[in-house]
Parts: C-alpha cells; structure tokens; sequence
C-alpha cells in the first residue's frame, strides 16, 4: 500500500493511473485462481453443468491432494491415478478416498482388488461414482 503522504502528493491522473493499475493487477489475480481452480480456461461464468465429472474429479484431485504444478489438463483420463501415470502412492490413495466418500458419499468396501479397480483412473473412478449415485 502507499503512503497517505505519498498520495497527497500525487496529481490525479497518477492516482488514477494507480487505480487502475492496482484494479487491473486485482483483476490478473481472480483471474489466474479461477483458472488454476477449474482447470478450464477464463470463462469465470461457465455453466458447471457442462463439466464432465472426469474434468471434476481431475479438480478435485488436484484440490485434494493439493498437488502443486499440475493442471487437469495434465492428467490424463485414461492413466494409472497410482505408481505410474500421477504417480500417487498410498498416504495420497487414503486421502482421495476420504475425501471422495465425504464429496460424493461414496462407500467403499474392504474388497482391496475391487478398490484398487476402482481407483485406477479418473475414468474408473468416475465410473464407480456414477454406479453408485444410482
């Protein structure tokens, strides 16, 4: 912030150029973070209704796990959520699943395979959220 003696002695085409200085760099701000939040470009109005829940759940990866330098761009639907692909080890499958049964009400059985089935991409675990929300 300036100084109120520094602002007193500024003309006022400076203060407004400060203004809109200050507004614009607020504005490059929300814009960045709503960006990195959705994972889907700089439409602040999108309709969320027409995000796959894989785009979601790419989000809600990210935002989970708070895994830094990563886009949902950047992950592939297809790929392995664990050891390869992401490359998320077991304290991150612990926390996606907490997270995902409080989010989605999931319940996950004991059946380690069939979990591991589950879990093994964003496109499996969307699918197991769609057969269960039936």
């Amino acid at each position: 912030m300036i100084k109120e003696q520094t602002l007193k002695n500024m003309s006022i085409p400076c203060i407004f150029i400060y203004l809109i200085i200050s507004l614009y760099s607020i504005y490059q701000y929300l814009k960045t973070s709503i960006d990195f939040i959705s994972g889907l470009g700089n439409n602040i109005f999108m309709n969320r209704e027409n995000i796959s829940l894989e785009d979601e759940l790419k989000a809600f990866i990210i935002e989970a796990l708070e895994l830094e330098d990563i886009t949902p761009s950047d992950i592939d639907t297809d790929a392995p959520l664990f050891i390869d692909g992401l490359g998320l080890d077991s304290i991150d499958a612990l926390e996606l699943g907490m997270a995902l049964k409080k989010k989605y009400k999931l319940s996950l059985g004991s059946d380690k395979e069939e979990n591991k089935k589950h879990f093994y991409s964003v496109k499996t675990l969307a699918d197991f959220i769609r057969n269960s929300q039936v």
